[in-house]
């Protein structure tokens, strides 16, 4: 299992296609301990563009804190 950067494990890890805007609305509000914004394979090739400015507007737009990670 993997450590936070506070040092405790992570109890409840959440991965979400960085292509769905729904999901990572609702990510927001959820109490997982970490949040993988998945970017590969998760996400078709053909989509893969518009789903990291999709993820990069979610991320600008804040509200994770330093639970959230990228994958790609």
């Amino acid at each position: 299992m993997s450590a936070n950067p506070m040092g405790r494990p992570f109890r409840s890890v959440l991965y979400i296609p960085g292509s769905k805007d729904r999901a990572l609305e609702k990510a927001r509000g959820l109490a997982a301990d970490a949040i993988i914004f998945d970017l590969e394979d998760a996400v078709a090739p053909e989509e893969k563009i518009s789903a990291r400015a999709v993820l990069k507007a979610a991320l600008d737009a804040g509200g994770f804190g330093a639970r959230a990670w990228k994958r790609s």
